[in-house]
């Protein structure tokens, strides 16, 4: 890849990064103009999923081989809305970093996502644009599958178990379970 894509690669993860730390600060700072049960939560943990999901990309791009680096020099992990400087952390720091939002996001989304993933019915007068459709977004079972993935990168044995714990906690989730009733008829 040449030099400009890596740029824009990078530049490019890190603004989205910036607009969710933006609205990670706000939705806390205004948490009082949710009026609707849940929404707050489910807000924030989609933003730190999210965040968490990018970091770990731009780890695996620009990091070390973590298997045989894992404290080599890797990447700042930003977690606010601002111009300082953030240091460009070890990747062991940085996979705590990406652990601890996926844990925040996991605990807000287990009691808040409405786990509404059957096909929706666009044109129903019922149809809920944030609830409905849970399936395209940065769901309970996405968050669960990130921390599957992140812990298996991690490779140690103790990882190793909690990322199989994760991995079958998605499978044996019900968006699994939907399709498979809605195959057999």
């Amino acid at each position: 890849i040449t030099e400009k894509y890596t740029v824009a690669i990078w530049n490019k993860i890190y603004n989205i990064i910036a607009d969710l730390n933006n609205l990670l600060y706000w939705v806390d700072e205004n948490k009082d103009v949710f009026t609707t049960a849940n929404y707050h939560d489910i807000i924030k943990g989609e933003a730190l999923g999210l965040r968490a999901f990018l970091h770990f990309d731009l780890l695996r791009l620009f990091g070390p081989v973590y298997s045989e680096n894992p404290t080599g020099k890797a990447i700042p992990y930003r977690v606010s809305f601002d111009q300082k400087a953030t240091p460009v952390l070890p990747a062991d720091q940085v996979i705590t970093y990406v652990l601890k939002d996926l844990h925040e996001a996991d605990s807000l989304l287990e009691i808040s996502d409405p786990k509404n993933f059957d096909l929706p019915e666009y044109y129903s007068k019922d149809y809920n644009a944030f609830e409905d459709s849970r399936q395209l977004r940065m769901n309970t079972c996405a968050v669960k599958a990130m921390l599957a993935r992140v812990y298996c990168y991690k490779g140690d044995a103790e990882s190793k178990q909690k990322a199989l714990t994760y991995a079958y906690d998605v499978v044996e989730s019900n968006y699994f379970a939907l399709y498979e009733d809605n195959s057999n008829p």
